[in-house]
Order: C-alpha cells, then structure tokens, then sequence
C-alpha cells in the first residue's frame, strides 16, 4: 500500500471530527435577550419608608435594597445579568440610572428638565431604550449604554411608554395609547420604522415583555370584571392566553430566563388593606405563588439572567456537561484516530 493510500483513511477521520464538533457547536444555547439561569429578581418597595431597589432570591427570600437606588423605581436587567438600568427622580424630574448588580457604579445617563422613563435594554447590552416626554408627549428614544447619542424612534404624537427589546434585536414592543386612555400593544422595528399594531380591543392592555427565545409576547390585559389580568400571545399578536385568575389587578409581568414562569406585580387581594406585592406563577397558569410580604408596596419585578456559558457570567450546573460535549466529542475522534494509526503500524 502507497504511504498516499495510507493517509487518506486518517485525512477523512480528521476531517470527519472537524465536522462532528462542528456540528455539537451548532447544537449549543443560542443567547437572546434575557435567556439563562433563573438569578435574582429585581423589584421596587417603599417598605422603608421611601422607594428603592431591592434584590430578593427567585423564592421570595433575602430582599435586600441596592445602595445607591433611594428614589430608583423600573429596574430592568442586561442580558448579561451584571448591571441594572433603572428611573430615578432628581427633584422634580426623572432620569435614567444605571448601576452594577452589588450597588457600586452608579452612572446618571440622562439630565433633562423632562421626564425619561422605562429603561429597558438591548439583547447585545449597547443600547438602552426608554420612553421620554421631551417633545410634549411620550415617545420612545434610543441611546447607547453610556448616555450618548440619544435618537428619537417614534414620531407620530401619541403616547408610546414601556418600551421592550425583543430577544433578537430586531423589534421594540411598546404600550400605545392609539384608543386614547385603552393603550394597545404595538411593535416597531429597531430602527423606528414599521410600527404595527398587536391587540385591538375598547380595554387597556400593556406591560409588554418577550420571552426569552422571542416567540411570545406576555402584557397585562384588562377583563370584563375588570380586574388586569397577565394574558400571553404569540408575537404576531394570535394565540391570546390568560395566565392569572386571582382576585385585583395584576401588571408588569416579566418572563424569567428559562422560560417556564412569569413574575408579576399583583394586588394581595381585593379587600380594605390590600397591598401590592410580587408574585410568580408558571407560564401555563399553575402554580401561583406570593413572593413578597411586607407592610409596603412591591413593584417592577424584573428577573436576573445567569448565563449558561463563560460569555460574561457564570456557568450553570445544568448546563456544564453541554458546554464541554464538543470537546469530549472531539477528544473521542482523536482516540479513534490514534488507534487506527497503532493498527495500521504493527499491520505493516
């Protein structure tokens, strides 16, 4: 046998494991806006008297308030989990912040004479989109992470508020108030074109968030009853599905990173002392429970996304074994290999 005959087998076998960890690559997470490990949950209270920010554990325990957040209400995470944006007053009017997780860093991006709010990121962590009342009427603005160039995305005179980046970039989800005082759920592009309507109905629907791979969209619906209700649909605006069923107004849902529940806003109950508290429920409306308990208001909740890789965070147990199969895989062909190559030897 030709020493060029010998080598094919052993060429086709390397070229073969190049494809297969290919391949295994392919098969990996692909990271959205706000996938990941389930981490804290951001929410606001005024339980000390004044509003701040606080961090609790996904089970309700631990609230702790964030140094450097008195006055901060709206906390909305990045994609990376390390930094919150958040609307905070200074005096008379309301500024956007951003803040590291453990409270250091604090950074005013905005300083106006107007009101910016709902701070909400985007999936690559860049850019920062917020609603803002400097031309006369909410409009929705974008800026880089930083503060600097601020560019207006909506133009045409009607309140647009609670700004939502959907997981791949490419779309805001906003509430608009195009009925007048029943704001309805909109989506725009990225670069403020193609505004284009979702629901459309006489009551008030709004809160927009997007699930984690971007095939959902999950908002505050008003009932018959009328109690707000957390409704999900597709992100065309089909399939629309109640998820809540508990008695007072719910609002301000958001989808927590892996996809399987929702944490929302929610009055205690519809009698005299009623609070509003933070609450979690599965996204196919089981399993309701009360997170937040104390003689304040808790609001915004907003949950933290712990990336499964070494991409900016940690690596989740759940997910070690995923993260190292291309390597094994690999590792496994070289063997293969390596074997052929010894029979091959002692063959000839």
């Amino acid at each position: 046998m030709s020493m060029t005959s010998r080598k094919i087998p052993l060429i086709l076998l390397l070229m073969a494991a190049i494809i297969s960890v290919g391949a295994l690559m392919q098969m990996q997470p692909v990271r959205a806006a706000f996938p990941g490990a389930n981490g804290k949950i951001a929410f606001e209270s005024n339980r000390d008297g004044s509003y701040s920010i606080y961090l609790m554990n996904p089970d309700g325990t631990d609230p702790t308030k964030l140094a450097g957040t008195t006055d901060g209400v709206e906390a909305h995470w990045s994609s990376d989990g390390k930094k919150i944006a958040f609307q905070g007053w200074d005096g008379a009017d309301s500024e956007i912040y951003v803040i590291n997780a453990d409270g250091t860093g604090l950074t005013k991006l905005t300083d106006n004479n107007f009101q910016d709010w709902d701070p909400a990121w985007s999936p690559d962590g860049n850019r920062i989109v917020f609603a803002s009342d400097r031309t006369g009427v909410f409009q929705i603005y974008v800026m880089n992470a930083d503060g600097t160039g601020v560019t207006r995305l909506t133009f045409d005179n009607v309140k647009s508020t609670e700004p939502a980046w959907s997981p791949d970039g490419k779309k805001i989800a906003v509430d608009h108030d195009s009925d007048g005082p029943n704001a309805e759920i909109y989506v725009v592009n990225a670069d403020g074109t193609g505004l284009t309507r979702l629901t459309n109905n006489n009551v008030k629907d709004g809160d927009p968030n997007w699930s984690p791979d971007g095939s959902k969209i999950v908002f505050s619906h008003e009932d018959a009853d009328p109690d707000q209700e957390i409704y999900v649909m597709n992100a065309d605006g089909t399939g629309l599905t109640k998820i809540t069923k508990k008695d007072g107004d719910d609002y301000e849902p958001a989808w927590s990173p892996d996809g399987r529940k929702i944490v929302f806003q929610g009055w205690s109950s519809s009698g005299p002392g009623a609070t509003v508290e933070v609450f979690v429920i599965n996204v196919d409306g089981t399993g309701l429970i009360r997170l937040t308990q104390s003689n304040g208001w808790s609001l915004h909740p907003d949950w933290q996304p712990i990336i499964l890789g070494p991409v900016g965070g940690v690596v989740s147990p759940v997910n070690k074994l995923t993260l190292v199969t291309p390597y094994l895989a690999l590792a496994g062909l070289i063997a293969a290999v390596s074997a052929v190559v010894a029979v091959k030897k002692r063959r000839d």
